[in-house]
């Protein structure tokens, strides 16, 4: 099918805006991904040619493979006996099915109008990880009791993923106009992909940090056997083994600290405070926190006293989630 690139042609510029309008949503708006499938399937429809659409399906592996998905929760109809809650999982799940068909079939994109969708990725990306930072930091007032907390339009999680994907984006970005203001355009890109890799950290997400890491080791490899230069591959194969075995390494000493546990000889354990008040030992209490001993040395007067100072909470009172 002919390339589209001509702003003239309405119902490609309407569908061209939701697929932009869908990617920079994805980590910032839910109102703005419903609002983008409108414009994808306005754009779609008004396009036509639906014996010529049919045909392209056909021949679409990925699109029946993405579509089985909802297939699946069909499926779970069988087990389920809340059949309200399923219709309704089965409405919001539509798109799984829509979707697939629609991208499938409707207008091809050329290289620069790909690339503007990934553009709109990494900026939504970006945006949502700034807001996130600015919540953490207090200078957007919202309660965080929990790190995931400061992820506000989705989840910390599928943000995390969504970081994961703009940093390969902006790796191929930078691959593909390296030859264009090489120092400009790579300074932009380093700091891009240590930003999202830092705020993968700052959100704790084992998850987002392990595909990080798989895509980390498997594009590289990927790229060893699409190439002929020597040079290439032997960087290739020693990012491939170095990745990894930096990575245990990391996990490893974290593994190790986290059961290191001092030893307490329990004979020549204080008493009584400073002030003279007793002191609490339970050691039947086996709780570490960087590897001494949590309930040792506790007096709940002391405690009592300069916590109030301190917190805006009271001390025998609950906490944000209600807790006492």
């Amino acid at each position: 099918m002919q390339l589209h690139s001509d702003k003239q042609n309405i119902p490609f510029f309407i569908y061209y805006a939701g697929l932009l309008l869908l990617t920079a949503s994805l980590p910032l708006s839910k109102f703005g991904m419903s609002l983008s499938q409108f414009f994808i399937f306005g754009g779609w429809l008004l396009s036509g040619d639906f014996k010529g659409k049919l045909e392209r399906f056909k021949k679409a592996p990925l699109a029946w493979l993405l579509m089985s998905v909802f297939g699946l929760h069909l499926l779970g109809l069988i087990h389920t006996t809340d059949f309200d809650y399923a219709y309704k999982d089965l409405r919001i799940k539509l798109p799984l099915l829509l979707l697939p068909f629609v991208l499938s079939t409707g207008p091809r994109l050329n290289n620069k109008q790909f690339e503007g969708i990934l553009a709109a990725l990494i900026g939504g990306a970006l945006v949502s990880s700034i807001i996130s930072i600015a919540v953490l930091k207090g200078i957007i007032n919202r309660p965080v009791n929990d790190i995931r907390d400061i992820s506000i339009f989705i989840s910390h999680i599928r943000l995390s993923l969504l970081c994961c994907l703009s940093v390969f984006a902006t790796g191929y970005l930078f691959y593909r106009y390296r030859i264009h203001h090489f120092k400009v355009t790579f300074a932009a890109a380093a700091v891009l992909v240590v930003w999202f890799i830092w705020f993968i950290f700052i959100l704790e997400s084992l998850t987002g940090l392990a595909v990080l890491i798989c895509w980390a080791v498997l594009i590289p490899v990927w790229m060893l056997f699409r190439s002929g230069n020597w040079l290439l591959r032997t960087g290739i194969i020693s990012s491939a083994i170095l990745i990894p075995f930096s990575v245990y390494w990391y996990v490893n000493d974290v593994n190790k600290k986290m059961h290191l546990h001092e030893s307490v000889d329990v004979s020549r354990l204080e008493k009584t405070t400073p002030s003279g008040r007793p002191y609490e030992h339970d050691l039947n209490a086996q709780q570490y926190e960087n590897g001494y001993l949590v309930y040792i040395n506790i007096c709940q007067d002391e405690l009592r006293q300069e916590w109030n100072k301190r917190s805006d909470h009271d001390y025998d009172g609950a906490d944000n989630r209600g807790r006492n």
